[in-house]
């Protein structure tokens, strides 16, 4: 066989078939008793017992997650990028893009919003199809679920887990947003990138103390948040400033209103840890 489905009771398979060719990433299973599976052969199969009723094909790789949409169908996250919202007849309804790399995890709240987590360190937000906020973390999102009440949790790879929130009654204190946004720059900072070298392990401004060897010698040094290149002048004994190397991630997009309503996760929020 190559990969399978298994039936479990008290501890022992009772079925088991062959449901794909390659990897079962997830399985979902409705409350009206449709079973699905998403794989690595980028299709999302409907199962009824051990018969495939209909494959799902639309994505480019790998189906990482599948979630209810309540009253509309399935949700899949995908290697590919994106978020599909699919018909249990298999026609696809609708497809979300803003991520920048694999999405491994959604779910939708009964209120109609969207979240999904994604190896670009960021939780969306999305309502009918719309990105409505970002959240970024230090670290990739292994998942990200609603709680009944709105909130949103997250998993992510720096080993904690935290809730989101709009409710004013449950944010964070001011110090302890202020820790979670320097926790955040300094993830960024150290993952920022210019001409191709790691910011972190650029020099600091005291290298332009010391005399360039020839005339035109580049050099680049942080400055701030920033990489700057400057060339040696052998006539004034001097370093030129060229400009700023850009060569990073962007910032995370904030909250945003869409149709009247806004959408701010990121910054009001309070959050549970849970180290590993």
């Amino acid at each position: 066989m190559h990969s399978t489905l298994r039936r479990w009771r008290d501890g022992n398979a009772v079925e088991v078939w062959e449901a794909h060719k390659v990897a079962v990433q997830t399985v979902l299973k409705l409350p009206s008793g449709e079973l699905f599976t998403g794989s690595s052969d980028s299709t999302i199969k409907l199962w009824k017992g051990r018969t495939c009723l209909h494959t799902f094909s639309g994505h480019a790789d790998t189906v990482r997650c599948l979630a209810q949409m309540p009253g509309m169908g399935i949700l899949s996250a995908s290697h590919d990028g994106t978020i599909k919202l699919w018909a249990l007849t298999g026609q696809p309804l609708l497809e979300m893009i803003g991520h920048t790399s694999l999405v491994y995890s959604v779910d939708a709240h009964s209120s109609g919003l969207i979240a999904s987590g994604s190896e670009d360190r960021s939780v969306k937000i999305w309502k009918d199809g719309i990105c409505v906020q970002s959240i970024e973390h230090p670290g990739c999102i292994w998942d990200a679920k609603f709680l009944d009440n709105g909130d949103v949790v997250t998993a992510c790879s720096d080993g904690v887990v935290r809730i989101w929130t709009t409710d004013n009654n449950r944010f964070c204190s001011d110090e302890e947003l202020a820790t979670y946004t320097d926790i955040i720059s300094q993830y960024t900072l150290s993952r920022k990138t210019v001409g191709g070298l790691k910011l972190m392990d650029l020099p600091g401004v005291e290298a332009l103390q010391v005399q360039g060897n020839t005339d035109g010698q580049t050099l680049i040094v942080r400055e701030g948040d920033n990489g700057v290149a400057y060339s040696w002048n052998s006539k004034e004994l001097k370093w030129d400033k060229i400009g700023e190397v850009v060569d990073g991630p962007g910032d995370a997009a904030q909250g945003q209103v869409y149709d009247g309503a806004h959408y701010d996760f990121g910054k009001l929020f309070y959050f549970d840890v849970f180290h590993r």
